[in-house]
């Protein structure tokens, strides 16, 4: 069910029961259904990311799981113990789970070593302490253990927060954006040592992000999120490359829109044809198009024009504009300069792959009355898009619990 990352060995495949299970949870506010419907399982030692735009009902997932909100319908199930359901609702603390949310809430007047064992009121004196010694071990904070908080950097302060949320042994780890205060570099870096001690520890974890970048760098599986409900859940690499609808094409990495027909097993498109022997049996279908599976070469002769093009450090992307009046990006390397307004001969890439095609003449995403739709750049919007669409618009704190 899962596959391997980038960030340790993934998790193995076994017959154990998963460490949580959540089915058709529900919770409304007011008139607003935040959450509908919503199932899925956790496998033991599984880093599952929830990912969506803003309002989509993520982060009141989370506190469902955590206990920290009561859902109106459905059930949760951590470790084969229902702690959600018709029987009832458990309170956070006898849940068993650790939380990190975003601002990491370390008490200030404790040092490193007593926030981290905050949580372990419960064990003796030298297992506390061998327990503290061994998560800052693990979070590589050891040589920190008699510091402030006002004494480190945010990401050692996350790093604590961490620690704090391990050290009492949770049968799963949840996180809401706990990176979102840091900068880039910084946040690339704690990332892959959370990973990592996730990875050591084998400890199941449900991550919030809105970041599909992230999601896609340190989930085994995604949970891509729209008004509540299940877009879509399935590998980083499924739902890159086999998106379900228009939508989550758009949403988890730059992808352009280009309509094209299925003749004979064959995708016919301004870029070319190319073989699609699991093609749908339809004549109408829109081509899902990267910036990588697209490819130019300058020529006077050439149909397509260069639209603009930003400069992204290692390359350039630039929009083409085709003879149709669609536009598509194409990404090449920034030693490439092509200036804006040059013809030029559009193809699909070398290394494209199959083509991802979506069914129908109307798309399955976004609509542009819709509060969650993703906003085009100006310029991939054809006058064909603009068309379909009007047709269509008729408590922050990091603890253990």
């Amino acid at each position: 069910m899962t596959s391997s990352t980038e960030h340790g060995d993934p998790p193995a495949v076994t017959d154990a029961p998963p460490a949580l299970e959540v089915r058709d949870l529900g919770k409304r506010y007011g008139d607003t259904q935040a959450v509908d419907g919503i199932g899925f399982d956790l496998d033991a030692h599984e880093i599952l990311c929830l990912v969506g735009p803003s309002g989509c009902g993520k982060s009141t997932v989370l506190r469902m799981l955590a206990g920290l909100v009561t859902p109106d319908s459905g059930q949760v199930v951590l470790a084969g113990r229902t702690v959600d359901g018709p029987d009832g609702h458990l309170a956070p603390e006898r849940r068993g789970v650790g939380i990190v949310f975003q601002e990491h809430a370390l008490f200030p007047n404790l040092t490193v070593e007593a926030n981290v064992g905050f949580g372990l009121a419960g064990l003796g004196r030298s297992r506390r302490r061998a327990r503290v010694t061994e998560m800052l071990a693990l979070v590589a904070l050891e040589d920190h253990a008699a510091r402030y908080p006002h004494e480190l950097s945010g990401g050692e302060r996350q790093r604590v927060a961490l620690a704090r949320a391990l050290a009492p042994a949770p049968s799963v780890l949840l996180l809401d954006e706990p990176f979102a205060s840091l900068d880039q570099n910084l946040r690339v870096q704690v990332r892959d040592q959370v990973v990592s001690v996730l990875r050591a520890t084998g400890t199941p974890a449900v991550f919030v992000t809105h970041d599909q970048g992230e999601a896609l760098a340190l989930g085994d599986r995604i949970l891509v999120l729209r008004h509540g409900r299940v877009a879509q859940i399935g590998t980083p690499q499924g739902i890159f490359h086999a998106p379900v609808d228009r939508f989550v094409a758009a949403f988890m990495g730059d992808a352009d829109f280009l309509p094209a027909r299925v003749v004979d097993a064959v995708v016919e498109s301004e870029l070319g044809e190319r073989p699609a022997p699991d093609a749908p049996p339809t004549h109408a279908v829109e081509l899902v198009v990267r910036p990588d599976d697209v490819s130019f070469d300058v020529s006077p002769t050439g149909s397509a024009v260069i639209d603009g093009v930003e400069f992204q450090g290692e390359s350039n992307l630039y929009r083409l504009r085709l003879a149709s009046g669609a536009v598509v990006r194409s990404r090449r390397p920034h030693t490439e300069v092509v200036p804006v307004g040059g013809q030029v001969t559009a193809r699909f890439s070398d290394h494209h792959r199959s083509p991802v095609l979506i069914a129908g003449s109307e798309p399955s995403g976004p609509r542009r009355d819709d509060p969650q739709a993703l906003p085009e750049p100006a310029a991939v919007r054809t006058s064909t898009d603009r068309n379909r669409n009007a047709a269509s618009a008729s408590s922050s704190e990091s603890s253990f619990l």
